[in-house]
């Protein structure tokens, strides 16, 4: 259970590549140190994140619901023991 919650807040492969080609292709970011000069962040990391977004707005946060299927617990239930 507490994997699935985790994995809510987890980019897709597809989705956090599909980001960071985008800041790979911006000229705000360094290649050397994988920077993002505009707000600082560390983008192979914050391309990860689904609630971030490019402070330039050529990303957005991807929306968490909680009917995102690889969050809902198996029986529809919070884990009582968290």
């Amino acid at each position: 259970m507490l994997k699935k919650m985790i994995q809510a807040h987890i980019a897709t492969k597809e989705e956090a590549e599909q980001r960071y080609n985008v800041c790979k292709s911006c000229a705000l970011f360094a290649p050397t140190t994988r920077l993002c000069t505009d707000c600082g962040c560390f983008m192979p990391a914050k391309t990860k994140l689904r609630q971030a977004a490019c402070p330039k707005g050529m990303w957005q946060a991807i929306k968490f619901t909680p009917t995102d299927v690889h969050y809902l617990p198996e029986n529809d239930e919070w884990d009582k023991n968290l």
